[in-house]
């Protein structure tokens, strides 16, 4: 947010929100959470399908219930 100007003057520092914004898709959808979630149901099984039902795979959301 800092790199950003918001007076006009430097318009190239809104490149600075594409940074974060592309860690974010590396880390949900190519480098991250595929891999580890691959190994960990490889590894731990319905125990670990169990925690995914259970649990947000990023962002630190509240715990999903079974109705």
């Amino acid at each position: 947010m800092i790199a950003i100007d918001f007076q006009g003057y430097n318009p190239l520092g809104w490149i600075s929100v594409l940074a974060p914004i592309v860690m974010y898709w590396a880390l949900v959808y190519a480098s991250g959470i595929p891999p580890l979630e691959a190994h960990m149901v490889r590894t731990r099984g319905q125990a670990f399908r169990d925690y995914q039902r259970r649990t947000s795979p990023f962002f630190p959301l509240p715990p999903k219930r079974d109705f």
